[in-house]
């Protein structure tokens, strides 16, 4: 059975081409989320041991 070929227009290019761009954007978005993320992840959980070990040698002092 022969494959019928289709051509795109310049319309679905340009189309191709926004949703290529917001894929992108999205990725990126998502990306800086995460760090972000990971980052006052990172900060609370600091903040967290830091009062623990500030009771503790309270508590053993």
């Amino acid at each position: 059975m022969a494959r019928k070929i289709h051509f795109i227009s310049n319309a679905e290019k340009s189309i191709l081409q926004a949703l290529t761009s917001v894929r992108k954007n999205l990725i990126y978005v998502f990306t800086q989320e995460e760090k972000t993320f990971k980052e006052k992840e990172t900060v609370n959980t600091t903040v967290t041991v830091k009062q623990a070990l500030k009771t503790f040698l309270e508590e053993a002092g």
